[in-house]
């Protein structure tokens, strides 16, 4: 099936809970609830297998990089930074994708931007220039609900509706001299994993992000100033006109300093609080919507993509043992009829990644491919391969004991 602009990727369900769905599906004889159980958990084990690896991996490419880490390594990194940064960049864009992440670009930062005013009652700035590398993944869109007050009405919040994004994921390396007097870190990677982001928020979850007073704010704060100079001068006038120049000057000079210094105190007092504000806010927000940072990050998306792919596999090796003719299916209807399956799980409509899914079948030899069609292998042939390919990967793990520690596994090596 196409991928309408409002469908997912994303398998909204847990893997536990699809695996006690299946094996109590009325499709599944009694006699063969264990089997299929055992071959589910043998599929799940190795996939675990392999991300426990790319976690690994990720992990040793990430620590020259971790602005947290506090680890010593026992063998200083030599050599140019800028291969392992690669690799680091390569393996996260393809954990991003196994979690079915979809990619953003700057273009849709740029009207965001312009559109932060509307929505969030103040003019955020971003200078795509300050960073070195940059990747921004987002998963899932959603409407979320938000008060802001109204310029013709402050004293009243209102509640709207905004255009959001479920999940929001950045990697940045900020830029050499990238602002001129302020101390950025350079040398570190900064990953960071937001939750329930307004589109129009996004530009704020950037570092260096700057708020700009809008012009009902400066209003607020300018026009107490222009209209008690307005008044000073007034009556500055109005007593010239009555006493005369000479006898007005001696007597106002300084409660005109006085009230021009008073004035100007409260105008640049007032301008402070509204940047608190207005930083508070950004603040508040990052409390409640950061999910995660830095290391952090690489633990919860190696989870998510295992969990995501094992949820293809699952369905996709269910559907077709269960529900294809004889014959099998082509990869489209396999596809379709997994989509109709989920929706009729979770009352929601995705779009199957069923490449996907097939690509990691076939190589364990799960499902066989013969002219087109497609065909799931018998549970009980299933559980054998399976076992097998578990004593392959022991073997692989002995002989891999003297490989070198930065070696990419497997498991990301291929960029969906």
């Amino acid at each position: 099936m196409g991928n309408p602009w409002d469908l997912e990727h994303q398998i909204p369900i847990r893997r536990v809970d699809l695996v006690g769905f299946l094996i109590k599906h009325p499709a599944v004889p009694g006699e063969e609830t264990g089997l299929l159980f055992q071959v589910f958990q043998g599929l799940t084990a190795l996939i675990n297998f392999d991300f426990l690896q790319a976690a690994e991996g990720l992990k040793s490419h990430y620590l020259l990089f971790d602005p947290d880490s506090d680890i010593q390594p026992i063998t200083p990194a030599t050599g140019n930074h800028a291969i392992p940064l690669d690799d680091l960049e390569n393996g996260v864009k393809s954990l991003l994708g196994k979690a079915n992440f979809e990619k953003l670009n700057w273009d849709m930062v740029d009207t965001w931007l312009a559109q932060s005013r509307e929505f969030l009652g103040m003019k955020v700035m971003v200078n795509s220039e300050e960073f070195d590398r940059l990747l921004m993944y987002y998963r899932g869109e959603c409407k979320l609900e938000r008060k802001v007050r109204r310029w013709w009405r402050p004293w009243r919040k209102d509640l709207i509706s905004v255009p959001g994004l479920s999940r929001l994921a950045l990697f940045i390396k900020m830029r050499e001299k990238a602002r001129e007097g302020e101390e950025v870190n350079t040398q570190k990677v900064f990953l960071k994993l937001f939750k329930d982001i307004p589109k129009t928020s996004v530009p704020m979850m950037f570092p260096g992000a700057k708020v700009k007073l809008n012009p009902f704010d400066k209003g607020l704060i300018g026009y107490p100033i222009l209209a008690g100079m307005v008044m000073i001068f007034y009556n500055l006038v109005l007593g010239i006109l009555k006493a005369g120049l000479v006898a007005i000057v001696g007597m106002t000079i300084w409660p005109l300093a006085l009230a021009f210094g008073g004035y100007g105190y409260r105008t640049y007092y007032n301008y402070v609080a509204r940047k608190q504000d207005y930083d508070l806010r950004m603040t508040k927000n990052l409390y409640y919507q950061t999910l995660d940072s830095n290391a952090g990050v690489l633990t919860r998306l190696v989870d998510e993509a295992e969990e995501q792919e094992t949820l293809e596999a699952l369905l996709a090796y269910f559907c077709l043992l269960k529900f294809s003719p004889e014959e099998g299916w082509c990869a489209s209807q396999l596809d379709d009829y997994a989509e109709l399956f989920v929706q009729e799980i979770t009352g929601r409509k995705i779009d199957f990644e069923i490449q996907d899914a097939l690509d990691k079948l076939i190589a364990l030899g799960m499902v066989r491919e013969n002219g087109g069609k497609l065909r799931a292998i018998p549970p009980l042939e299933a559980k054998v391969a399976l076992a097998k390919l578990w004593n392959l990967r022991y073997q692989n793990l002995e002989a891999a004991a003297f490989e070198k520690p930065h070696d990419l596994p497997t498991a990301l090596k291929n960029n969906r």
